[in-house]
């Protein structure tokens, strides 16, 4: 069986992280440029995506007996959903920042730098990770001998800081996006500095 875990070899990995990285690079753009050009649409869409998608993993949980996972996953949806309608009123607001974000993505162009150069570290670190967590990963499902000692606690750091370094890299690019947005919001237009990104 070609898809299992254990006849994947570490080339293949990295052709696959690498497919991953362009197509995200290219969905990020894309994205941008509908969050431009209906950002209303687009925020009404993304939350009820999200909302259908977790009743989705509810459904599939109830038809796999994972009944504690399906019941939570329904009440996140239901809670999704709850948020969804009594904040309905602020969606006007929320796209005119959403616009706003985009128009600025493409003024200054250092935050698409910033953000690249974020990702190009957390996919060097994945690949790293990749080298050290794969090979003890296959390890136990070939040999079919649980991890000890210094191999599991290697395993249980390369996990953790993959991890760790995803939600780091993807916060600091919110930061950098939201910093530029307030410093626009709050200080106006006339008022930003020649390079927001850095200041």
């Amino acid at each position: 069986d070609g898809n299992d875990i254990r006849d994947l070899r570490i080339d293949k990995l990295i052709i696959w992280a690498a497919i991953g990285v362009g197509a995200g690079f290219v969905c990020a753009i894309l994205s941008m440029l509908i969050f431009y050009a209906f950002p209303k649409a687009s925020i009404i869409f993304a939350n009820v995506a999200v909302i259908l998608l977790t009743l989705g993993f509810a459904i599939w949980s109830f038809a796999n007996g994972i009944w504690v996972s399906a019941v939570l996953l329904i009440i996140v949806a239901l809670l999704r959903a709850f948020v969804l309608w009594t904040g309905r009123h602020l969606i006007p607001f929320s796209a005119l920042l959403l616009k706003q974000s985009a128009r600025l993505w493409k003024q200054y162009p250092a935050m698409t730098v910033s953000n690249i150069f974020l990702q190009i570290i957390l996919c060097a670190w994945g690949l790293l990770l990749i080298g050290v967590v794969h090979p003890t990963a296959r390890r136990i499902w070939v040999e079919d001998s649980p991890p000890v000692g210094i191999i599991f606690i290697v395993f249980l750091f390369g996990t953790f800081s993959i991890y760790w370094t995803t939600q780091v890299a993807f916060n600091v690019s919110h930061v950098i996006t939201s910093g530029v947005t307030a410093t626009w919001y709050f200080c106006g237009e006339t008022n930003m500095p020649s390079n927001p990104t850095l200041h």
